[in-house]
């Protein structure tokens, strides 16, 4: 299988995979806290958008797909753009910062602590336990709103 073959399944499966538990996941934060996307502050989206790139980071692992991770990071950047209606330019920064902050592995670096539950979570979510992943970053977010 050629490299473009790869990636041509990376754009299939990992795309569509990510991009509809993107919008689930907000869907069921949105509905948690009885508000709609829209009217989320912007720490709420970055501490979503943080979580959610753990949750893709354990989706890549899941699909075995490390090996394209610069793919992986174009495809997560197009959901920021699409499900988070960030500007390609703030995708771009926001994803380059969690990116080297995931690198850091800093246990005190918030950021990479977001990340690593929401890696967590994912595994939760695939077992079905969107609930209680939902409730993770609900208590993250109340914490650091705090």
């Amino acid at each position: 299988m050629s490299i473009f073959d790869k990636f041509r399944k990376v754009d299939n499966t990992f795309e569509t995979l990510s991009k509809t538990m993107g919008e689930e996941f907000i869907s069921l934060y949105s509905k948690e806290i009885n508000t709609p996307f829209e009217e989320t502050t912007e720490l709420e989206r970055q501490i979503l958008a943080v979580y959610f790139f753990g949750m893709s980071n354990g989706l890549m692992q899941h699909l075995k797909l490390e090996k394209l991770l610069l793919e992986i990071t174009e495809i997560i950047k197009k959901n920021l753009v699409d499900v988070w209606h960030y500007s390609n330019e703030q995708a771009k920064d926001f994803l380059d910062n969690m990116v080297e902050n995931l690198q850091s592995k800093n246990p005190k670096n918030t950021q990479y602590v977001i990340i690593h539950r929401g890696l967590d979570g994912y595994f939760s979510w695939e077992k079905g336990q969107k609930e209680n992943v939902i409730k993770d970053v609900c208590q993250i977010i109340n914490v650091l709103k705090g």
